[in-house]
Order: C-alpha cells, then structure tokens, then sequence
C-alpha cells in the first residue's frame, strides 16, 4: 500500500517539479533581457555624462577636435588603428614580462588606460560630429546648424552612436571605425 501511494505521490510531485523549473528558466530569461536592458540604459546615461562633462569644462578643445573629425576623419581612422595596435602590442607584450617583473605589468595597465583615455576623450568630438549631422539632414532650411545647442547635438550623436552599437553587424562596424577615429584625433590638428 505504501509502495502504491509513494507512486501515485511521485507521479503528481514530477509534473508540478517540472513545471516550476520552466517558470523558474522563463523567469531567468525575463531577467536577463531586463538586465540587458538597463544595462544599455546605464551605458548611454554614463557616456551621455562624459559627453556633457567634456563639451563644458573643454569647449574650445572640442570644437577645434570637431573640425578634425569634419575634415579629417579618414586619416584620423588610420592613425587610429595603428595607435591602437601599438598600445594593444605593447600591452600584451609587458602584461608578458609582467608575470615575472611586476612594474612591467602595471606599463601594460598604464597602456591600456592610455588607449582608454584616448577613445573616451575623442569620442566626445565624434559624438558631436554624428549629432551634427543627423541635425543637418533633418533640420530645418531656415536653420542651421551653428544655431543649435552644441551639448544637444552631442547628446544626439552619443545616442545614435550607442544605438548603433546594437546593430548586429553594421552596427559594430560602425562603432569601432568611429572609435579609431576618436583615438586618431589626438594626434591630429
């Protein structure tokens, strides 16, 4: 008898058991896309504040970059690849030597920083430049661009260039030729 009930028990608790664990999976995927979410939310808010904090304290560096970027941004990619590559190298090379002399793996984590410094601060000049001309083809004939809130146009071209970076395959294409344009920058005039 207690064999039979322990089945009858068994067979009604494996169902409900299974049940719950999809709830349990499906609740987990709600969360994860939940997450992704916030967490492009939190990187625009964040890079949005770089963009802001830059255009005011560095007005006139950010114009004179803007001008780069408007005029030169193909030679500003160039030079961007290969800054990039060398600090990359470099890097790796002492995060190498690093393993058995310690100063030279924190070189490697200054040239990463470097290459950090270099992309965040650029990217503040191609943010503008991608606001500006998403203004440019929908604005107004009457207007111009120079009329509008520089910080406005900023914050415009940040966002197209983080959504942007959501784009399956162009959209990443599109982010690192504009961040190898913002590490090219500092090195232009």
């Amino acid at each position: 008898m207690r064999l039979r009930w322990l089945s009858i028990t068994v067979a009604f608790v494996t169902p409900v058991a299974a049940q719950q664990t999809k709830a349990v999976e499906q609740m987990a995927q709600s969360v994860g896309i939940i997450g992704l979410f916030f967490l492009a939310v939190l990187s625009y808010l964040a890079i949005a504040g770089w963009v802001a904090l830059i255009t005011a304290l560095a007005p006139d560096w950010t114009q004179r970059k803007l001008q780069v970027v408007r005029q030169r941004h193909l030679t500003a990619f160039f030079i961007g690849i290969v800054v990039t590559l060398v600090l990359v190298i470099a890097a790796t090379l002492l995060g190498q030597v690093g393993k058995t002399v310690q100063p030279a793996g924190l070189l490697a984590v200054l040239c990463l920083l470097a290459l950090l410094t270099l992309w965040l601060v650029g990217w503040v000049a191609v943010a503008h430049f991608i606001g500006e001309r998403l203004f440019a083809v929908g604005a107004n004939p009457s207007a111009t661009t120079a009329e509008l809130n520089p910080l406005i146009m900023a914050m415009t071209g940040a966002l197209a260039l983080h959504l942007t970076a959501f784009l399956p395959v162009v959209g990443w294409a599109v982010a690192l030729y504009f961040a190898f344009v913002a590490v090219g920058l500092w090195f232009l005039r």
